[in-house]
């Protein structure tokens, strides 16, 4: 990207990632607690990846979902006998979210959001303020 409006535009990228991003720990929370029989895949907690965005320019051009990946590792086997999902011997399988580790990504994509948001006001101050000079 280049030109007057670059930096605008590359805010706007940086908050539209930022918003997904939120969007995506808040659904990874609110699934904390789901439980799933032992014979099927349990929830896994989204993570996104970001890629730059046109980085032959000397500014760069902002940043977008590369991609959305599914958190690994073995469920928790939890004891839930008079759960419906439980197995014979009473267990089901928790879900796969890491809550420490989202609320420091949250804490992480707010502070992205909050950061873009400012660029975008400044940049666009300096820009409504580099189009009034001269004028009386």
């Amino acid at each position: 990207m280049s030109g007057p409006f670059s930096t605008i535009d590359i805010a706007a990228t940086g908050m539209g990632f930022a918003k997904y991003w939120t969007e995506t720990i808040s659904h990874n929370i609110a699934n904390i607690n789901t439980v799933t029989s032992p014979d099927k895949e349990p929830f896994r907690a989204r993570m996104v990846v970001a890629t730059p965005l046109d980085t032959n320019g000397p500014t760069g051009g902002g940043v977008a979902v590369a991609n959305v990946v599914s958190e690994g590792g073995d469920p928790a086997m939890l004891y839930q006998p008079d759960s419906p999902l439980a197995n014979a011997d009473g267990y089901v399988h928790g879900a796969v979210v890491d809550l420490a580790g989202q609320m420091s990504d949250l804490i992480l994509a707010s502070r992205s959001y909050q950061a873009n948001i400012t660029v975008h006001k400044e940049a666009r101050e300096a820009l409504e303020a580099a189009t009034t000079l001269g004028k009386a």
